[in-house]
């Protein structure tokens, strides 16, 4: 069995595998010296403590895995308590592995009840040493990354009082022109809206954005404005303004009649004509926290369904890389007389969001869709941004499934 490919050596011990047994009458067990370590079927849990000590205090090994099948001279949960007591007392990274079904069912149950991980196969033992390999790697390089934003506590204070008041409202969407604030505290470049409540303001407002227009509801109960025809794209003049906004009230009322209606957001139409589609979205799970995805956007988002996903924080190379994996990514590059995108613009937006998603465990959904971007810029032109009620009683970056603390 060899450690995993591009990570800290691993010694491995091994109980009852004969293709390590080496026998000899010359010495007391009949046992390999070397890497995987093989200490043969009828291994006491005082053998397993020996090897083990002697593994953990050897300057050449970082990570630890030990393996058992039961035989008919092994105590299996014997073994297992030895592991867990010295494991309780040294640092060194320790993976188990106890082969044998109901055999060693108890075992595995005490490597529970002691947080350490066991295993029914090698394979996917190794494959996790792997993964932790990795992550120690990140978080050496998060440590040293000088790409991340800053923490600043007066934008951490601006985007959390913000928050709160959306809380104090009873709400749990936040409005375009709140979620176009905290974007714009994280540095993500979004198209400006104004609000308009009546046809008079209406006038007032399109003068000031000029035309053409994109005209959408505004309403923190109405998150799929489209779904109710509360969008209209490519408004020319105050004529068809007019007939838009008087249309898009009434069927917000007609089909949301719960709904709170603030108006109806005029935002510049943005013309790229070179422009790619791109979600940004973050989205909290149950289990790993907060989950950043990158993809494909757009109206058609669910039926492509091309993105890719990463945990915070992130840095360059972790970016880099979710952007390779998705099919848009084929696109994002020159072709056909388009020019490539600017990286950095994207790549800039996606650090904001993994910063967003450090500073504010009270985030439950970011949906940046569609982004925009071309050979210039980036511009966020809807974004849709959801908070829990009753936000976690954490420590700062506790909510995060990685960290660099």
């Amino acid at each position: 069995m060899n450690a995993p490919a591009n990570s800290p050596n691993m010694a491995v011990l091994n109980a009852g595998s004969l293709a390590f047994v080496t026998p000899s009458s010359s010495t007391k067990y009949a046992m390999s010296h070397n890497n995987p370590v093989d200490i043969i079927g009828d291994a006491t849990p005082e053998r397993y403590a020996k090897v083990i000590e002697a593994c953990v205090h050897d300057k050449n090994s970082d990570n630890l895995l030990v393996i058992l099948t039961p035989q008919a001279m092994t105590n299996p949960l014997a073994v297992a308590e030895t592991v867990i007591k010295i494991s309780q007392n040294n640092r060194r990274t320790l993976v188990a592995c106890w082969m044998g079904g109901d055999a060693v069912a108890s075992s595995h149950e005490a490597f529970r009840s002691a947080a350490i991980p066991c295993f029914h196969t090698p394979g996917i033992a190794v494959e996790v040493l792997s993964y932790l390999s990795k992550l120690s790697s990140y978080v050496e390089r998060m440590s040293k990354d000088d790409n991340a934003i800053p923490y600043d506590t007066q934008r951490v204070a601006q985007a959390e009082a913000l928050l709160q008041k959306v809380r104090y409202d009873g709400r749990s969407a936040l409005t375009i022109e709140e979620a176009n604030a905290l974007l714009t505290l994280y540095r993500i470049p979004v198209v400006g809206a104004k609000i308009a409540r009546t046809q008079l303001e209406l006038m007032q407002v399109a003068e000031i954005v000029g035309y053409p227009l994109a005209m959408k509801i505004s309403s923190p109960d109405i998150l799929h404005k489209m779904d109710i025809g509360g969008v209209r794209l490519d408004v020319k003049n105050g004529d068809e303004a007019a007939h838009h906004f008087q249309q898009m009230l009434d069927n917000a009322k007609r089909l949301r009649p719960n709904a709170k209606i603030s108006g109806v957001s005029l935002e510049p139409m943005v013309a790229k004509i070179f422009g790619r589609e791109l979600i940004v979205g973050l989205k909290r799970d149950a289990v790993f926290g907060p989950v950043i995805a990158f993809g494909a956007g757009g109206s058609a988002v669910e039926i492509f369904n091309d993105k890719a996903i990463e945990l915070p924080p992130l840095d360059l190379p972790r970016i880099r890389d979710m952007i390779s994996r998705t099919k848009i990514s084929k696109m994002l590059h020159a072709y056909r007389g388009r020019p490539a995108i600017n990286f950095k613009a994207l790549e800039d937006v996606l650090l904001g969001v993994s910063q967003m998603a450090c500073e504010l465990p009270w985030l439950e959904e970011v949906d940046l869709n569609p982004a925009i971007i071309d050979e210039n810029e980036v511009l966020v032109v809807d974004a849709k941004i959801i908070v829990a009620i009753r936000p976690p009683s954490l420590r700062r970056f506790d909510h995060l499934a990685l960290s660099t603390l």
